[in-house]
């Protein structure tokens, strides 16, 4: 298990939990009040990092591939990308290049 990442401020977390048959990402605040889901797919899906601009990089593993696809959206769960520079790479990773 990798550690929860923290936003920037370390007032809120981005977490994974299976809720409904599947992980899905989720945020919340520090105190673990205002739980949001930011994801809604039939993949398994965990955050990573939680970059200083406030975007967060997280995994998707698609059916029983090795490596997940990554992908990087805003905070509220908009603007969704998907990260080919990382592609092949595993989760968890423990260094991230900058994301523009």
């Amino acid at each position: 298990m990798h550690p929860t990442p923290t936003g920037p401020g370390g007032r809120r977390l981005a977490f994974g939990s299976e809720r409904s048959g599947n992980f899905d990402v989720y945020v919340m605040n520090a105190d673990g009040s205002d739980q949001r889901q930011l994801t809604h797919t039939a993949d398994g899906e965990g955050p990573v990092a939680w970059l200083s601009d406030g975007r967060i990089v997280y995994s998707s593993f698609h059916g029983n591939r090795p490596v997940p696809d990554w992908y990087l959206m805003n905070p509220d769960g908009t603007g969704v990308r998907s990260l080919p520079q990382l592609q092949g790479a595993g989760d968890p990773i423990d260094w991230l290049a900058p994301v523009r």
